[in-house]
């Protein structure tokens, strides 16, 4: 929770988690720039990316082939408030 991050150029292949199977992200504020999430799996919501609260922004990223057994076959974006 708090601060940031900055990923680029980077790929999330083959990844799995309860929720966001590649990046779950609780608050602070996540950037990322020229990635590619492909064939990740969530058992919950969010088959890449699950943001459930701070601020994601994403550019030049690709997702490809992500699966979510809830909401968000690549990304879930769930409120804060």
């Amino acid at each position: 929770t708090g601060g940031s991050t900055e990923i680029n150029r980077t790929i999330f292949s083959a990844n799995s988690a309860s929720s966001g199977g590649a990046i779950a992200i609780t608050g602070g504020t996540l950037a990322i720039a020229q990635s590619t999430f492909m064939n990740n799996t969530a058992s919950t919501d969010g088959g890449a990316l699950a943001s459930l609260g701070g601020l994601t922004n994403l550019s030049y990223t690709t997702f490809s082939a992500n699966t979510a057994t809830g909401k968000g076959g690549a990304i879930y974006n769930a409120s804060a408030g």
